[in-house]
């Protein structure tokens, strides 16, 4: 029943995104609900997020990086006195699964002036080229503290 319920979520949330309730476009979100449910679900009895709440908290926090980071490059691109200083940081990971990994790297590349170049072949650091780099320490620690940090709470 719960699945069902997420599959009705999905398909009225497609809808409202087309900007249109007609019966094809809820059909084609309940189909796309469905895939999306079953790509997505826990491995072997296991779950991959925590909560929904967590979930939805994390997508805020991505949306809000995405609007500040937007700003800072808007600003930068815009002004005449620029103030990147562009660099490539190895950030040391705490031991993650391939999924936090996944998520982790996906919204650090998401958010404008940042990029997850490559992951070490033994899963331990990250290699990411930011447009504003001023000091590599504290580029690194704030992505540890704020995207690694919620990543690994998001999916305990």
């Amino acid at each position: 029943m719960r699945k069902l319920s997420y599959n009705i979520l999905l398909a009225v949330i497609w809808a409202a995104m087309a900007g249109s309730f007609e019966p094809p476009v809820l059909v084609t979100g309940a189909l796309l609900g469905y895939a999306v449910l079953r790509i997505c679900r826990a491995p072997k009895g296991g779950r991959h997020f925590r909560s929904v709440r967590s979930t939805i908290a994390y997508a805020l926090f991505v949306a809000w990086e995405l609007w500040l980071s937007s700003v800072q490059v808007a600003h930068d691109v815009i002004t005449t006195a620029k103030r990147n200083t562009p660099g490539v940081v190895a950030v040391p990971l705490e031991p993650l699964s391939d999924m936090q990994i996944f998520i982790l790297a996906n919204s650090i590349t998401l958010t404008p002036g940042t990029m997850t170049l490559d992951v070490s072949s033994d899963r331990r650091t990250l290699y990411i080229h930011g447009m504003f780099v001023k000091d590599p320490a504290a580029f690194r620690k704030g992505l540890k503290e704020n995207f690694e940090r919620r990543v690994m709470e998001l999916m305990r």
